[in-house]
């Protein structure tokens, strides 16, 4: 049985590795095997073909003004966040570093020197189009309330790939998610698993997806199976180098992620990693009707669910609250807007179809209700 590697700080984990020997293309490489391995499973690949991959978001996106703040790029704006966060990654991933099940240690190909694990026992690269069929991708908006019920009455009820924070939901309404994600590095992420007595134990027969900066708290609480990733960004800068460069080293043949920032369109992008298509949104508001932004929560009181309706939104001051076509929302949730819907079309020109049946919010890619989302994945 492998033994856990003795935890180092994060800045000796990669301080005597040379950048660029230890990483020659290393997300291109593995962006360009997914790319062949979605082609091939479509019949469309050709080995005479040249090995290119469709860029992951137009050139221009992130030189455009940031939704969330105008007055800056979007690519400054993401600076910003990550600036912020590049301390909690750091700390995440040095104690999941230290509880991660390696194979073995092994030489680096491209520079020779000894790094640990040539391969997890989990990585969301060996899931890769190992699933078929449509998808709901759930988020945590108030529209979720009625698309659950909209859920309940398909027979079968199609897969669901939900975040932490809208779990209970799904299982208060005996849905059980083919996926859970845990992206957010925040530590209060542990309280959807923490706060009710007895939600632990709920946690054995459910499929985790977790990012390898995730929360340690909620991972060592999470009983069930885990599957692991890296996020990628390639956009410069320290912090960038960590997620693209440093994480492949201590974490290798996990398979990776773009960091999108938003939870729900990183669900998206690994369902269709994993091969699901067509993909339906839900819960996908990105807005404050009613100055609520969340679908109703539940806990588990004495072996009953119970409603814990959400309270009105509490918007910082610093948030900057717009209104976009008579709905009131954050800038960052445009933000996140824009990010999704280029995803959207990234997917689009993959191949797989993204509806959004979430029935209200401000995310503005082809809606429809989830019977007919569903129709059009029998007939495509």
């Amino acid at each position: 049985m492998p033994q856990p590697q003795p935890m180092v700080a994060p800045e000796q984990m990669y301080a005597d590795l040379n950048r660029q020997e230890c990483h020659n293309s290393l997300r291109e490489g593995v962006m360009a095997q997914r790319q062949r391995a979605a082609e091939a499973a479509r019949g469309k690949w050709n080995a005479t073909q040249k090995e290119t991959v469709p860029p992951d978001q137009p050139v221009n996106y992130l030189e455009q003004p940031s939704p969330a703040n105008p007055e800056v790029t979007a690519r400054q704006y993401n600076r910003k966040l990550y600036d912020h966060w590049i301390s909690t990654w750091l700390k995440n991933a040095a104690l999941n570093y230290a509880s991660f099940p390696f194979a073995q240690a092994d030489r680096c190909q491209n520079c020779g020197k000894t790094v640990p694990g040539a391969a997890y026992i989990n990585g969301v690269q060996q899931l890769m189009l190992t699933e078929h069929g449509p998808c709901v991708i759930a988020g945590a908006g108030p529209s979720l309330d009625r698309n659950l019920k909209d859920l309940l009455k398909c027979d079968p009820i199609p897969p669901v790939f939900c975040s932490i924070s809208n779990l209970r939901p799904f299982l208060a309404h005996g849905i059980k998610p083919a996926y859970v994600m845990a992206y957010d590095a925040g530590h209060g992420l542990a309280r959807y698993i923490i706060d009710p007595p007895g939600m632990v134990e709920k946690t054995a027969d459910l499929h985790l997806i977790a990012a390898t900066t995730t929360s340690p708290e909620l991972l060592a609480m999470w009983r069930g199976r885990i599957t692991w990733f890296n996020c990628y960004d390639d956009s410069g800068g320290d912090y960038f180098w960590f997620l693209t460069h440093a994480l492949p080293i201590f974490f290798p043949n996990v398979g990776t992620l773009p960091n999108t920032g938003c939870v729900l369109t990183a669900q998206m992008m690994m369902a269709a990693h994993l091969g699901y298509k067509p993909l339906l949104l839900v819960g996908a508001d990105l807005s404050y009707p009613d100055m609520v932004s969340r679908c109703t929560d539940y806990k588990p009181v004495k072996g009953q669910w119970v409603a814990v309706p959400p309270p009105p939104e509490r918007i910082p001051p610093k948030q900057l609250l717009v209104d976009y076509k008579g709905i009131k929302t954050r800038g960052t949730d445009m933000n996140y807007k824009a990010g999704l819907e280029n995803r959207v079309e990234v997917l689009r020109r993959e191949g797989a179809m993204v509806y959004n049946c979430s029935g209200s919010g401000i995310v503005e890619i082809q809606n429809c209700s989830i019977k007919e989302a569903l129709s059009y994945g029998i007939n495509s």
